[in-house]
């Protein structure tokens, strides 16, 4: 071995010969156990389930070994025979093989087909050529047996009409053939003439004629024929008497006694309030506010104009009155503000806080955020001049 391996890591590689368990011998590099070693030698043993002679490796369990002789036996469901390795369960290779034998099954539809055993005749689609047996007027076809029953007949119709009219779409049958040709009818009610289809009967349709009427109310009208006139409603502009008296032009059709017709006839109203005021005569005058100006007494003694409807608590008193302030200055503002919502502006003179020098100011400003404008004498630190 190399210098470098050491002798305990390293695996004897020299040829001996050993005898092992089961009675053979062999050839093995001496690091190999032959206490553990499974023999390859071919040896022929009978198995305990299936009672078969085989060959097999001496070191290979007789309870697990997989027996490959083939058996052939009879299926449970249609007697063909099946060819099996004899370790797998006939059961599962039943379930798993499908038999494939050929054989003649005869299908509902009478036809015998050639067919693998286990195919249900039921997903066999029969493909023998056969007439078909439509129930119409039209030549039968030639179609595979499956689709016999599916296949409709594809044939132009060709039938005549009683107006001698042939039918050019694909057979119908067994629906009725209605004429389509368009064709000139009279209306037995009417007279007016009409284009309708062949088919159609004529006194059961609408006549679109326009014509003029006569509505109930006397106007005329201009209507298609088939509209009954009860049912029309007169559009023409008539001049009607309203419930109050008054006259309105409104649509012929419209009942004022039961519409939601208004009067807008401008009239002469009493308010609660006493007053008068117009407005239209459909108006409830006791729903309206009076804008009327009036004098009201106000609580503080004065009085002053305002709109009728407004409330005396609502009014703010305009006249001019004398006021003391909080800082002892009598001010004139107007009655309704309060002496702290007023802004004094009586000009006193007040010391700044920066300095000790005073400036004139108004008495609701505050002296520290005034800047003091007086002219003072600056000594500078650095050269000594004065500024």
């Amino acid at each position: 071995m190399h210098c470098y391996i050491l002798p305990e890591q390293y695996d004897c590689q020299v040829i001996v010969h050993c005898y092992l368990s089961c009675g053979h011998s062999v050839d093995l590099k001496c690091h190999i156990d032959s206490e553990a070693y499974d023999c390859l030698e071919t040896v022929k043993r009978t198995l305990p389930t299936c009672k078969h002679d085989v060959e097999m490796n001496c070191h290979e369990n007789v309870n697990s070994f997989k027996c490959q002789v083939e058996v052939t036996e009879k299926r449970k469901d249609c007697e063909h025979n099946l060819t099996r390795k004899c370790y797998i369960s006939s059961v599962l290779f039943q379930v798993k093989n499908k038999c494939c034998e050929k054989v003649n099954k005869t299908l509902p539809c009478g036809h015998s087909v050639e067919v693998e055993c286990h195919i249900n005749i039921k997903d066999i689609k029969c493909k023998r050529m056969v007439d078909t047996n439509f129930p119409c007027h039209h030549e039968n076809m030639k179609v595979v047996c499956c689709e016999k029953d599916t296949t409709t007949c594809s044939s132009t119709c060709r039938l005549t009409c009683s107006m001698s009219h042939e039918c050019s779409k694909p057979c119908h049958f067994p629906k009725k053939c209605n004429c389509e040709e368009i064709v000139e009818k009279t209306h037995p009610t009417c007279g007016h003439t009409a284009r309708v289809k062949c088919f159609e009967k004529i006194e059961e349709t609408k006549c679109l004629a326009k014509v003029v009427k006569s509505l109930p109310c006397g106007h005329e009208k201009q209507l298609i024929c088939h509209r009954d006139v009860r049912l029309v409603q007169c559009q023409e502009p008539v001049v009607k008497e309203l419930d109050c008296g008054h006259k309105r032009e409104v649509q012929c059709h419209k009942d004022v006694r039961k519409s939601d017709i208004q009067c807008t006839e401008i009239v002469l109203k009493n308010l609660k309030c006493g007053h008068h005021q117009d407005m239209c005569c459909y108006e409830d005058p006791m729903s309206k506010t009076c804008s009327e100006m009036v004098r009201k007494l106000l609580p503080c003694s004065h009085y002053q104009e305002s709109e009728c409807w407004r409330k005396i608590e609502e009014i703010k008193c305009e006249t001019e009155v004398e006021k003391l302030l909080s800082c002892g200055h009598t001010v004139n503002a107007k009655c309704y503000l309060k002496s702290l919502e007023i802004k004094c502006r009586v000009k006193v003179l007040k010391q700044l806080l920066n300095c000790s020098h005073s400036a004139l100011m108004e008495c609701c400003v505050f002296p520290g955020k005034i800047n003091c404008m007086e002219l003072v004498e600056y000594k500078q630190p650095k050269c000594n001049h004065v500024t």
